[in-house]
């Protein structure tokens, strides 16, 4: 595991790391189990109304820095995996 990819188990995360994180999830969605991506999804959204006029999601913000951990150490292995192919 390189260092970049220790460096997210700390936890010290910043605004630049989240944009990142959330830029490469499409990057890596199509690696994870179904198992996976619904945990995930179930971790950011707290509820969903669809209504004639669109939908409406609000999304959890509690435990958010723990999951944009998660999700940058998961892409970051994706990219180093990726890499050795």
């Amino acid at each position: 595991m390189s260092e970049r990819c220790r460096a997210y188990q700390g936890n010290s995360i910043t605004e630049q790391d989240v944009s990142e994180a959330f830029q490469n999830v499409e990057g890596f969605w199509e690696d994870l189990f179904p198992v996976e991506r619904n945990r995930l999804i179930r971790l950011l959204v707290d509820k969903v109304e669809i209504r004639e006029t669109g939908i409406d999601m609000e999304l959890r913000t509690n435990g958010l820095t723990t999951l944009i951990a998660e999700l940058a150490g998961l892409a970051c292995e994706v990219t180093e995996r990726r890499a050795s192919r």
